[in-house]
């Protein structure tokens, strides 16, 4: 069946039914009341095109024959699309480090140059895992498993050392209640399994850092909190062993992060995912006086298939309790502390005279993750100054037969621009490493206030820390604090120096609702009288991060917000000026509540008198009330297209030509993260209305490619022609498919479920009509 509707309707050969194939756009089927006598015509490209998909569905299942309701084939487009996001797109894209799941992980396109033998990279101080990984490779021989345990130090030069050898990067693994129950044979009542985790989808086959935040939101929505907080647990896992959350989890990236969202991340899986799923089931319970504390956030047990017969293992978490909560947020908040104080405030990412943070990753050399022939162009640039062509240009230097600073520094900020999550745009090339964005900053605002928050309500945190060089790192840090005092402990000095977090290992003690009103009084330290004992406490208030994220604030509205345009720019510490290059990045301000107005974050009455009281006349800078309305203003009339939000304006861009190409995150791109980044800004400042306007144009410019072009859900779009038909560098990941899009792609996937809850009733139905916005919202003016 599949092959004659191809042949029928599939008239440019893509394996996919769209508006451009010039079939006749309808086709017969038999109906099942006349055993297939009578003939129903399916007709339209939308119809034909979910025929194929329902099809190519039954066919992965190993059906024969199926029974298609005709309402399924005209399904409501939002409908439809919510449907396979929810019970298909995200279980597709669930993936888990352990014996049943490694053979899926361990496949990697990219670096095809390379060694892509199947290899685990395990951290040093893991032996559960290594023991656990090394016992499959033993059983597993077919796997051909490689098992390569990371040396205590990772050092940029041992990661370019294993370039060639690339491998998946461990992730946490946990005890899951075995639930197999119809097997003869006694089974294990405890398994090790790896926690799961959301890839993006594509070539993109590992968990990666902000890409996992989006992907939460839309978890989230989909009620499935226990998968967002799985991420979050393998992040916690990322920051204890690799040092910070990674790019991604393959051994090319260990030198790299991404842009930072945990906080946030764990605040939402906290509130509005298992907290509310825990109470639901408490009230359920008092009824009928249940043990609360013992009460489960995962459903019953359910029987599954034999465990022989089906080659599965099923499983199921532990149990999530209010104690056991409560202690999941305290030792994700810890992480979190960990690495906001020795990644974002530390070398090489901390600018001291601004104080505020930027991109800069501690690898060098080319990325091994990107084409063959990605760096053509600048490599034939720079071997002509060797007489040298671009392939024996990059094997001498790669091979550190040639030194040039020049190239050093270009390679410095390619890898930046990887690690902001925006690979690649014309507003960081070749000066990444020198900015320190509006987004992140904007994002490590957030870290500050959140983890003050959190420490304000529910402890004063004993962390403890290694008793070794982190200690005397530990006491020069609280010196300085205590010398220069707050408002002067991180800007316009050369002496903050926050590495000895990396020591920072465990809690101390969980609850205790003191405060100290010594406001330096950030932290305090003891060490136990055993000398045997080879640790310190610390002590760290909430007053601490108040005080980072208020002079985070200033430095932000001094160095980044101009009050010409109304918009706030990256700040280039090196050239001691704004770069002036429009983007959407600039709203990210009012997503944290760092710009002034109705939805600005409110610090504490002692924080906010005894800042402005020390600050000095010069360095306080005193914004009025009006920023956010005027940033508002300003950035819609710059950025807003047809099709959502755009990644830059075209003057910023500039003109594009065959040596200057286009890049995919500026004009005429856009991406699910400014979009939902978008929306909550505004809605955070009360402009509601225009949240939903770009909802609707977002998610306008999904449904338009998923009706027309099979099923469609890829990476980016134009959102000025509204199209998917991406001609950029890279291309477009998740429209190469055929019959049936499996994945979508994660944080698209993510960004349809959050849009529509944005939508009025009256803006859904306009939606699922398909009525181009420009014209509906033209109707509306009217």
């Amino acid at each position: 069946m599949i092959a004659k509707i191809l042949e029928q309707e599939d008239t440019n050969g893509d394996f996919q039914i769209t508006v451009d194939d010039k079939g006749p756009k309808s086709f017969s089927l038999g109906t099942l009341n006349s055993d297939g006598f009578l003939k129903k015509d399916i007709r339209g490209t939308y119809a034909l095109s979910n025929l194929l998909q329902e099809l190519a569905l039954a066919t992965s299942y190993g059906r024969d024959v199926i029974v298609i309701n005709e309402d399924r084939l005209n399904e409501y487009p939002i409908d439809r699309l919510h449907r396979i996001v929810k019970y298909h797109f995200w279980d597709a894209l669930t993936r888990r480090i352990d014996e049943q799941g490694l053979e899926l992980i361990l496949c990697d396109s990219k670096n095809k140059t390379a060694d892509h033998s199947n290899r685990i990279y395990v951290p040093y101080d893991d032996k559960r895992a290594l023991d656990y990984y090394n016992d499959i490779s033993h059983r597993r021989k077919n796997l051909k498993l490689e098992v390569v345990q990371l040396p205590k130090k990772i050092t940029p030069q041992y990661v370019k050392s294993i370039d060639n050898f690339p491998g998946i990067l461990a992730l946490a693994l946990r005890e899951e209640d075995n639930i197999d129950e119809d097997d003869n044979e006694k089974l294990q009542k405890t398994v090790l399994r790896g926690v799961p985790f959301v890839v993006p989808g594509g070539r993109f086959n590992e968990m990666y850092g902000w890409d996992s935040y989006f992907e939460t939101l839309g978890l989230l929505i989909d009620e499935r909190p226990l998968l967002g907080k799985s991420m979050i647990d393998n992040f916690v896992y990322q920051i204890e062993h690799y040092g910070k959350i990674l790019n991604a989890n393959r051994s090319y990236y260990l030198t790299r992060s991404q842009p930072p969202f945990l906080t946030d991340m764990i605040n939402k899986v906290y509130y509005e995912g298992l907290l509310p799923k825990l109470n639901e089931k408490l009230n359920i319970s008092s009824k009928v006086n249940t043990n609360k504390s013992q009460l489960p956030v995962i459903p019953e047990k359910k029987k599954s298939l034999n465990t022989k017969k089906s080659g599965y293992l099923k499983t199921s978490p532990k149990n999530l309790t209010n104690e056991t909560l409560h202690q999941w947020q305290n030792v994700s908040f810890t992480a979190a502390i960990k690495e906001l104080l020795s990644v974002w405030l530390n070398d090489p990412r901390i600018e001291r005279q601004s104080g505020l943070s930027c991109y800069h990753t501690e690898g060098y050399g080319i990325p091994p993750e990107t084409e063959s022939t990605h760096f053509v162009s600048i490599l034939t640039e720079f071997g002509k100054k060797y007489n040298m062509d671009w392939k024996t240009f990059k094997d001498a230097y790669m091979n550190e037969e040639i030194h040039d600073p020049e190239v050093d520094e270009y390679f410095v900020h390619d890898r930046a621009v990887r690690e902001s999550g925006h690979d690649t745009t014309y507003r960081l090339e070749k000066k990444c490493a020198n900015l320190a964005c509006v987004d992140l900053n904007s994002l490590i605002f957030k870290y500050e206030v959140d983890i003050a928050d959190y420490i304000h309500k529910f402890c004063n945190d004993d962390k403890k820390g290694e008793n070794n060089e982190y200690l005397e790192n530990y006491k020069k840090w609280k010196n300085h604090v205590e010398k220069v005092g707050y408002m002067h402990m991180i800007g316009n000095n050369q002496n903050w120096n926050s590495n000895w977090s990396r020591g920072i290992i465990a809690l101390k003690k969980e609850f205790n609702n003191d405060h100290y009103e010594d406001y330096l009084n950030c932290s305090e330290y003891y060490i136990p009288e055993d000398n045997n004992v080879s640790y310190f406490f610390i002590t760290l208030n909430s007053d601490l991060f108040y005080y980072l994220g208020r002079i985070r604030k200033n430095s932000m509205n001094k160095y980044m917000w101009n009050d010409e345009k109304k918009l706030f720019y990256d700040w280039d510490w090196k050239q001691g000026s704004q770069n002036l290059y429009d983007s959407p990045t600039s709203m990210w301000p009012l997503w944290c509540g760092c710009a002034e107005g109705s939805g600005a974050y409110i610090f504490p009455d002692y924080i906010e008198k005894r800042f402005t009281s020390e600050m000095t006349e010069n360095n306080l800078v005193k914004i009025l009330p009006n920023q956010a309305e005027d940033l508002i203003l300003s950035s819609l009339k710059l950025f807003e297209v047809s099709g959502g939000i755009v990644g830059c304006t075209e003057e910023s861009r500039g003109p594009t030509s065959l040596v200057r190409p286009n890049r995919q995150w500026d004009y005429p791109y856009g991406w699910a993260p400014h979009q939902i980044m978008t929306w909550q800004s505004l809605k955070n400042y009360g402009h509601n209305d225009d949240s939903r306007r770009l909802a609707y144009r977002w998610l306008y410019t999904i449904l338009h490619s998923f009706v027309d072009y099979n099923g469609v859900v890829p990476e980016k779009f134009n959102v000025v022609s509204i199209d998917h038909k991406c001609k950029v560098e890279y291309g477009n990941v998740g429209v190469d498919f055929k019959c049936l899009s499996k994945e979508g792609f994660g944080w698209m996937n993510a960004s349809f479920e959050v849009g529509i809850t944005y939508l009025t009733r009256e803006q859904k139905m306009a939606l699922g009509a398909l009525i181009h916005p420009d014209q509906y919202f033209n109707k509306q003016k009217k």
